[in-house]
């Protein structure tokens, strides 16, 4: 299990399986797989429907930064 891993409630993970850092495991998700870092998986079985979120969310952070600051 990586770090900054989110696990959703009931969900499974099941056998020999590596959970990247900051993946998120839907609620209800059974992962039989490997999940790649920054990665979403959802449903049974699960099954990675988004990539690279943590890109995603460090350019809205970085964007809500030089909002704040007043910087653009």
């Amino acid at each position: 299990m990586g770090d900054n891993v989110s696990v959703g409630a009931g969900a499974n993970i099941i056998g020999p399986v590596h959970v990247g850092n900051n993946a998120v495991i839907g609620a209800g998700a059974v992962v039989l797989k490997d999940v790649p870092d920054n990665c979403i998986a959802v449903g049974v079985p699960a099954r990675i429907i988004e990539k690279n979120r943590r890109n995603k969310v460090n350019e809205k952070s970085d964007a809500c930064i030089r909002n704040a600051s007043g910087s653009y």
